[in-house]
């Protein structure tokens, strides 16, 4: 958007890869983290809501993907959660999404993370605490959950629950969300729409 006629705002884009929403196996789930091992990212509570889930749903899978968490293995085994490392190469990390139900997002400070562009790319389901920017591209329970929650242990449980919720209910209120979520990033954080709006610029200079 323009501000003054001066500034040009223009998010992030992402290679989309998949062409058509695909719908996630039921028998299956798999929540993932995908980020940096630090403060404002909070993975300590993704491993508090790990052992929750798994103490009810054993057969849920949690994994990590990300830097500066080797120091924390032993927490990370604790939680029975797979840490999965490091993961560069972009097609890799895309079949690592795919492989997803939803991706947990813990942090008290973001911008509007890429992480959940690229997750929601292959219809993964973002579940989120309601911070920085991204309550301007979630909507609650419709491309995505939105925990408003600021007490850590009500963060916790209010994760739990959602899942929990999700994963019984029997009207695939999942894959209306992952459906959702696929279309509205296919719309809005495709690498065609960020080229389009810079082109715009340029042509405003």
């Amino acid at each position: 958007r323009v501000t003054n006629n001066k500034i040009f705002i223009i998010g992030n884009g992402i290679e989309m890869i998949e062409e058509h929403w695909k719908e996630k196996k039921r028998d299956k789930i798999k929540i993932g983290y995908v980020g940096r091992w630090s403060d404002e990212k909070r993975p300590e509570i993704f491993l508090d809501i790990a052992k929750k889930i798994k103490n009810i749903k054993p057969s849920i899978e949690f994994e990590m993907v990300g830097i500066r968490m080797k120091s924390n293995i032993i927490k990370i085994n604790n939680a029975r959660v797979s840490f999965i490392g490091e993961i560069t190469d972009y097609s890799v990390l895309q079949e690592f999404y795919k492989s997803l139900t939803f991706i947990l997002i813990t942090s008290y400070r973001e911008g509007f993370p890429v992480v959940i562009m690229e997750a929601m790319s292959q219809g993964v389901i973002p579940i989120t605490t309601n911070v920085g920017g991204i309550n301007e591209h979630i909507v609650n329970y419709e491309n995505g959950i939105l925990i408003n929650e600021k007490d850590e242990e009500l963060i916790i449980s209010s994760f739990v629950d959602c899942i929990l919720k999700l994963i019984s209910d029997e009207n695939n209120q999942i894959d209306y969300i992952s459906k959702n979520a696929f279309l509205y990033a296919k719309e809005n954080f495709g690498l065609n729409l960020f080229n389009k709006k810079y082109r715009k610029v340029l042509t405003q200079l």
